[in-house]
């Protein structure tokens, strides 16, 4: 297994009306699931300045190697990809406690009932 829960990885996404691009990726489904499967779930990094209630804002010291600029993390842009997908090793990691809160700001924003 090359990936592991809160594990930054490129991946090439296209979005609505725009070109494939790669973008960031955090590793968010759980190491059970890529023990025995050839998938995984990822939350999407973004360079876009749009702030909203599905922007999780990335600091430095928030990750193993800080981004080469100002990044946030779009909590409504989930996706599953197939291990095979991925582009080389992680470039970085985000910090367990910092993790912590990325999920719950998930959850409250992205997966609670009205």
């Amino acid at each position: 297994m090359n990936f592991r829960q809160r594990d930054i990885v490129l991946l090439d996404f296209q979005l609505p009306k725009q070109e494939v691009e790669e973008h960031p990726w955090i590793i968010i489904s759980n190491n059970d699931i890529h023990d025995s499967e050839d998938y995984f779930i990822a939350v999407m990094m973004s360079g876009r300045k749009k702030d909203d209630f599905f922007s999780f804002w990335i600091e430095d010291e928030m990750l193993t190697v800080p981004p080469k600029k100002k990044s946030q993390i779009r909590c409504n842009i989930i996706n599953l990809f197939n291990k095979f997908e991925l582009k080389g090793k992680a470039i970085s990691r985000i910090k367990e406690m910092h993790f912590d809160k990325l999920i719950n700001h998930i959850f409250n924003f992205t997966f609670s009932t009205d």
